[in-house]
């Protein structure tokens, strides 16, 4: 089951490490609140037959029972997270912005412990720092003590206020459960929707400047980090709790350095080395290796038994 789970929860920040880089080259052409009603859109499109053959919810009655958590997750993850990551592309670089993601794990930890009341065990905090370690690497190029030398502007202000976002988002998203996975993101993708149509009036759409490259990127946006990217996160954050699924979001960066290779950029030893101690935290903080090892005891166990 963790297996899976992480292998959802790592597809799924793959897919987001695209979205930082095709969504900054996008927001020349959309302004952050376009891109987040058109994105989420699209995602609709696809999450509502998908809930409707396969799930075969009670619309009615889900909304009606979980009004509230439906739209705080609404409000927080799927509007306000967007928005203000869009927001912040187009002031900070993304050297700071990758750097202020790595403090998700740590809010969606604290936020656990205060409002789900989880415990938070040695072995968690100690994969957080390892992964935290690994993230400096990569986005530093080996220089840590350099991320104490940048300089802070409006957009890392706003990448912080996304952390929030996403912490409160994953914390109550557990408060969830019961509702079927795809018909969750499904009701939070259209409430998201609605509530930027009030901004959509005052932020007209620049039609003449949009080419056929833009429109295919926010084509891409509403599909992988998007649609996928949401249902792989609630997924993979129900299998685990949030403060250990919220670890997999330091391999943003790792993700982020392949794309660039293959992109034609230089990737150094250092980000090689911090992507691989992200994993090394990953696997710490989670018990996979623990699990397995216990999972293999219990099946030499039984065999020797048997014998």
């Amino acid at each position: 089951m963790k297996f899976k789970a992480w292998t959802f929860l790592l597809l799924c920040n793959l897919f987001w490490s695209g979205n930082m880089i095709v969504g900054k080259w996008v927001t020349d052409y959309f302004s952050p609140i376009w891109m987040v009603s058109i994105r989420w859109f699209i995602a609709f499109l696809f999450l509502f037959p998908l809930a409707f053959f396969l799930e075969k919810p009670n619309w009615l009655k889900i909304i009606k029972e979980n009004y509230i958590v439906l739209l705080f997750m609404s409000i927080t993850g799927t509007f306000v997270y967007n928005w203000l990551t869009y927001v912040a592309l187009q002031y900070t670089t993304s050297l700071n912005a990758s750097l202020i993601c790595a403090l998700n794990p740590a809010i969606i930890m604290i936020f656990s412990f205060f409002i789900l009341k989880i415990k938070i065990k040695r072995v968690q905090v100690l994969g957080l720092i390892f992964s935290f370690i690994g993230v400096l690497l990569v986005i530093t190029k080996g220089k840590p003590f350099l991320a104490f030398q940048l300089n802070y502007n409006i957009g890392d202000g706003f990448m912080i206020l996304c952390v929030i976002m996403w912490g409160l988002y994953s914390v109550i998203g557990k408060k969830a459960n019961h509702i079927p996975p795809i018909t969750t993101i499904a009701i939070t993708a259209f409430f998201g929707c609605l509530a930027t149509i009030p901004f959509l009036i005052n932020t007209p759409l620049d039609f003449p400047n949009l080419t056929s490259a833009s429109i295919l990127g926010i084509i891409f946006i509403g599909v992988f980090p998007s649609f996928l990217s949401f249902l792989l996160w609630n997924i993979g954050n129900r299998m685990l709790t949030p403060a250990v699924a919220g670890l997999s979001i330091n391999s943003l960066c790792m993700f982020t350095a392949i794309i660039s290779f293959i992109m034609g950029k230089q990737i150094l030893i250092s980000q090689i080395s911090g992507g691989i101690i992200i994993v090394s935290g990953i696997i710490l903080s989670s018990n996979l290796k623990l699990n397995y090892l216990n999972k293999r005891n219990e099946i030499v166990k039984n065999y020797t038994n048997q014998g």
